[in-house]
């Protein structure tokens, strides 16, 4: 791999809105932090990281026999046309338009 064994796990984003800005760090004591300008509205600790909720909402899925609801294997799908898209802007400089 590209990481150093021993290298510790990240999960980290940041989004900006129209009027706020989500910034999550898995790596902090209080990982969810949302600004509206300078003014910090959350700062909190999160239970879990995103992989783990998903892998037990998975589980549940499979153990109760009922297909996903949430991230669905058309997103997935959705995610994949999308990344490919952007590769495909960044080769030629244009415009890739989705269906």
């Amino acid at each position: 791999g590209w990481l150093d064994e021993g290298y510790p796990f990240a999960m980290r984003f940041v989004a900006n809105f129209e009027n706020a800005t989500v910034d999550y760090d898995c790596t902090r004591d209080d990982d969810l932090q949302v600004f509206a300008g300078e003014d910090q509205l959350v700062n909190i600790k999160l239970e879990g990281d995103g992989y783990q909720a998903e892998i037990e909402y998975f589980i549940e899925c499979v153990k109760n026999g009922t297909p996903p609801t949430r991230v669905t294997p058309e997103d997935a799908l959705a995610s994949i046309r999308i990344a490919e898209a952007e590769a495909r802007s960044i080769e030629t400089g244009q415009v890739i338009r989705i269906e």
